[in-house]
């Protein structure tokens, strides 16, 4: 009936629907905070990193957007009491960010508000939860691979990713992953070499 050029159609299409939606959903919880939706994310890095360091030229890469662009955002966190700066104690021209008191609290609020999105995908069956998760993880590793995506700390982008008997494996950890396992920001990952 379809060509499979019909169903990679529909699955940038899905993908651009999710993305307005979330796109408007985070709007919205920065809104209710006083701040952009940068600034938001931004907090939420800051509370859940590193990865990555604390730092706006990492945290430009990670957000995919400009340096100065990023700087403007912290300095208005700054200015609302939400992000302190202190000089790196290894390199003095740069400086490190972190949440104060404020801004973990308004942290903890953005998180609970995602926790919303969370327990819509949390009701679908586990099956269909880990199908979710394993395609839209070889979609990021594809995207990845393709330039796209700049920044990418999953399982399957890492160098000690294994996939025995279509089993996932941790050489790294010397695990065995289940679907449900696998990671979306992995602290350990390793790129692979080219």
């Amino acid at each position: 009936m379809g060509s499979n050029q019909d169903v990679g159609d529909k699955t940038v299409d899905a993908l651009e629907r999710l993305t307005v939606a979330y796109r408007a959903f985070s709007q919205q919880v920065a809104g209710a905070e006083r701040l952009s939706p940068l600034q938001a994310q931004l907090l939420a890095l800051l509370a859940t990193g590193p990865p990555p360091e604390a730092r706006v030229d990492a945290l430009h890469r990670e957000l995919q957007v400009s340096q100065p662009t990023v700087s403007d955002a912290v300095t208005a966190l700054i200015s609302k009491g939400l992000v302190a700066r202190q000089p790196d104690s290894t390199d003095r021209r740069r400086h490190r960010l972190s949440l104060t008191p404020a801004g973990r609290e308004t942290a903890d609020g953005i998180a609970s508000r995602r926790g919303d999105l969370v327990a819509v995908v949390d009701a679908l069956p586990v099956e269909v939860r880990e199908t979710v998760l394993n395609s839209l993880l070889v979609l990021v590793e594809r995207f990845h691979r393709a330039g796209v995506i700049t920044v990418a700390r999953t399982c399957l982008t890492c160098r000690f990713h294994e996939l025995h008997g279509g089993d996932h494996h941790c050489a790294l950890l010397n695990l065995h992953l289940d679907a449900g396992d696998l990671r979306v920001d992995c602290p350990e990952h390793q790129p692979e070499s080219a």
